[in-house]
């Protein structure tokens, strides 16, 4: 009798250890579950660190040589329109375009007419015709503007100041803008026209 209890409480003894090193077990898998968990966390965390560092140099990048193309479109158009000015106005003037005066929106109107405008109106003119796209167009005063930003004189439109001097930025003046307008209307009216009388007939 006391042999079969002693088995009994042996039994229940070995049970009991055995549930123990489950439970061992069990807070042994938790414990390597959670360190699993950080150590993937820690590394979706650091790969993700490194990809938004190496994307963010690629933006850096690609802004920059941007940002140098645009100078060097810049550069290059406004060195255009001042030799434009020089040739058809005179060296004085050109000279002094950075301090504009009150005729620099007509110069700028003349310079983008000479490039962009249509066939009947430059030929005219008795110009030759170069058949520039209305976005040249809108490039060349993008960039006088931005000249003229950089300048000082920023998105205030061209007026009289108070003494008698032009203040502001002559690309954005209201000859400007109205001639840019009138350019857009014939360009669209060209273009339907080509569509119609293509000009191989």
């Amino acid at each position: 009798m006391n042999a079969a209890k002693e088995g009994i409480q042996n039994s229940e003894f070995e049970e009991m250890q055995l549930q123990e090193e489950i439970e061992d077990s069990k807070l042994d898998f938790l414990l390597i579950s959670n360190e699993v968990k950080q150590a993937i966390q820690e590394a979706i965390s650091i790969r993700t660190i490194n990809q938004y560092q190496r994307y963010q140099l690629q933006f850096l990048s690609f802004n920059e040589n941007l940002r140098i193309q645009a100078n060097h479109i810049i550069s290059s158009l406004w060195g255009k329109f001042r030799t434009f000015v020089r040739e058809n106005v005179g060296n004085d003037i050109a000279d002094s375009l950075d301090d504009p005066l009150k005729d620099t929106p007509d110069y700028i109107c003349a310079w983008i007419f000479a490039e962009c405008d249509t066939a009947e109106r430059v030929e005219k003119a008795k110009m030759i015709y170069k058949g520039k796209t209305y976005s040249h167009a809108l490039k060349m005063r993008a960039a006088i503007s931005f000249h003229y930003n950089g300048l000082g004189r920023g998105a205030i439109s061209w007026h009289m100041g108070r003494f008698g001097d032009w203040e502001g930025n002559p690309s954005l003046s209201n000859a400007v803008s109205r001639y840019m307008m009138s350019l857009q209307k014939r360009k669209v009216i060209s273009w339907k026209f080509n569509e119609i009388i293509p000009n191989d007939l």
